[in-house]
């Protein structure tokens, strides 16, 4: 995605469609309040929904959904 003029990369998690809504799902492992990670990670919410909307059309309802994992464990 192009915005002025730079070119800025990022992976979507987790990408939900039907034929009215497109669902963009982002996972953060953190131990802060919901709202404050919201804040902090309103931008790059905002960049994945206008990457969307390039993509299938501004006519689709885009609701971006922020979930916190408390904390992520590896099991080798």
């Amino acid at each position: 995605l192009k915005e002025h003029q730079s070119l800025i990369s990022g992976r979507i998690d987790l990408l939900c469609t039907s034929p009215e809504k497109i669902h963009i799902v982002d996972f953060k492992v953190s131990s802060h309040l919901p709202n404050h990670l919201r804040a902090q990670y309103s931008e790059q919410l905002a960049l994945y929904e206008k990457a969307a909307r390039n993509i299938f059309g501004t006519e689709l309802k885009i609701e971006t959904i922020l979930i916190k994992i408390p904390e992520l464990e590896w099991i080798h």
